[in-house]
This record gives structure tokens, C-alpha cells and sequence, in this order.
């Protein structure tokens, strides 16, 4: 049985090509080297979204969003919550809201 193969392997390893075409060259061309991946894409934005709830954490209290608990800023900013509002939400969640 040692080298023998099942039939899933055997099945896992057929990949069909367009008759002339190279594999190498067609694998090369799905993704252009200066295009980014949605999640590439969303990553910067989402970094940019948590510097600017971290300029206004800054500009209200003086520290970080960093500084501050953990919060899932992540889901705020996919759900469309704007910046301040999530930095005022960990704000208060880190009891800022009971010193103003």
C-alpha cells in the first residue's frame, strides 16, 4: 500500500488548463503584484479609521486610544460606526465620562 494514492488525492491534483497555456503564467496573472486583496484593502482602511478615533481620543483626554481598555473597535468600524464615536465609546467605557 506504501506510494499507493486515493482516489481524493488523485482527484485534488487534476487542474485542467486552457490547451497551450503555461500554469506558471496563468497563476502569475491572477493577481497583479499592484493590486491589494480586500483584505489588504480593509486593513488599511480600517488603520486609518483607528488613527483618526485615536486623534480624537487624544484631543478629548489627552492619551491614547491605545492607552485605553480594549474595546472591539474592529466591529464598530465594520458596522459604520464613525471614528468619534467609537473613541467615545471607549472613553467611556473606560470611565471618562464620570471626571467630565
Amino acid at each position: 500500500m506504501a506510494g499507493e494514492q486515493g482516489p481524493w488525492l488523485r482527484e485534488a491534483l487534476v487542474l485542467q488548463w486552457p490547451a497551450g497555456a503555461d500554469p506558471l503564467m496563468e497563476l502569475a496573472t491572477l493577481r497583479p503584484e499592484n493590486e491589494t486583496s480586500a483584505a489588504e484593502e480593509g486593513a488599511s482602511s480600517f488603520d486609518a479609521w483607528m488613527q483618526q478615533a485615536d486623534q480624537h481620543v487624544y484631543g478629548t483626554a489627552g492619551c491614547s486610544i491605545h492607552d485605553l481598555p480594549d474595546c472591539d473597535f474592529y466591529n464598530m468600524w465594520r458596522d459604520g460606526a464613525p471614528p468619534s464615536e467609537a473613541a467615545d465609546t471607549a472613553l467611556t467605557e473606560a470611565g471618562f465620562d464620570r471626571f467630565g
